[in-house]
């Protein structure tokens, strides 16, 4: 064992089939090791031989920094980083351009994270002065370019409100994460897996497997969110407790209320408060009648 790296001899792993790996190379986002072969990972480019970097299938399939809306065509709006092994990343190509225009924003980055820049594009592409229309709210969570002095001030410009979900609470009430995002992701692997089988898949010099074309996967992200039921996203707000109706009409449907859910006796809780806070209103209001009715005056 190496006295100077005491954990040099343990086993690595792929981070993707979890079977023994020799750690020659690690995923390029994740730097986890993982197999430099299909299905555990792509090639990025043409940099192949030991330790040469490669996309694991985990990142490349579960990205969460793709942001995507629907508007009231259920059309795919949003911005997603576009890559190509045989092309120039910041460069549109025309073509792709020219095909999924009525389906997807794209925006022609050369990286991979979300940035300020590239959040304050996100809004001016995507929402606008106009998407929705009237007074909008947008909530989604604590990404530190969401919370950004950049895109508080594009937020104030484009008159958007915005609430933030705090950390560690995604899974409870965001939407996404609690309604859509395991169907939509479940699309894209099912039509990988296709492609994995059926489709004619493009290889280096020396036979590795590189990641889909871009025409390809765009096709995935497209296809999947439109398999998406617009009911699904409508009934998520609900289900997560977002609505302007704050009489408790809609109470019942707030998932972690459920009885497998993370707080079970949350509705009763809610309602008990609900009835409390009616108490005081009520007296509230009793206390100002009888302010208002009353000609007496202190001296």
């Amino acid at each position: 064992m190496d006295e100077r790296n005491p954990f040099a001899s343990l086993k690595k792993v792929c981070c993707y089939c979890n079977n023994a790996c020799s750690g020659a190379y690690q995923c390029r986002k994740c730097s986890k090791p993982c197999h430099a072969i299909a299905p555990c990972s792509f090639s990025t480019d043409d940099d192949e031989g030991f330790g040469a970097k490669v996309t694991c299938c985990n990142c490349w399939l579960s990205d969460d920094d793709d942001d995507v809306l629907m508007d009231q065509n259920a059309n795919v709006v949003g911005t997603n980083e576009v890559t190509n092994n045989d092309h120039d990343d910041d460069a549109p190509i025309p073509n792709i351009i020219n095909r999924f225009k009525s389906r997807l924003y794209l925006c022609w980055c050369g990286r991979v994270w979300m940035d300020n820049e590239l959040t304050t594009e996100y809004l001016d592409k995507v929402f606008g002065k106009t998407f929705f229309g009237g007074s909008r709210l947008l909530i989604w969570d604590s990404f530190r370019c969401h919370i950004s002095v950049d895109t508080k001030d594009t937020l104030r410009r484009l008159e958007i409100h915005s609430a933030v979900v705090p950390g560690g609470t995604t899974k409870f009430i965001q939407a996404p994460d609690v309604c859509w995002n395991a169907p939509f992701k479940n699309a894209i692997r099912e039509k990988y897996n296709d492609w994995m089988v059926n489709g004619e898949k493009p290889t280096t010099s020396t036979g590795n497997l590189k990641a889909p074309p871009m025409d390809i996967y765009l096709e995935w992200i497209a296809s999947a969110w439109e398999s998406i039921p617009k009911p699904l996203i409508e009934d998520s707000f609900l289900t997560c407790g977002i609505t302007k109706k704050i009489d408790g009409r809609h109470d019942e449907k707030i998932h972690v209320f459920k009885k497998d859910g993370a707080i079970p006796n949350g509705l009763a809780l809610l309602k008990q408060r609900r009835k409390e806070d009616a108490v005081i209103k009520g007296v509230e209001e009793i206390d100002l009648g009888e302010d208002e009715s009353d000609p007496s005056v202190d001296i």
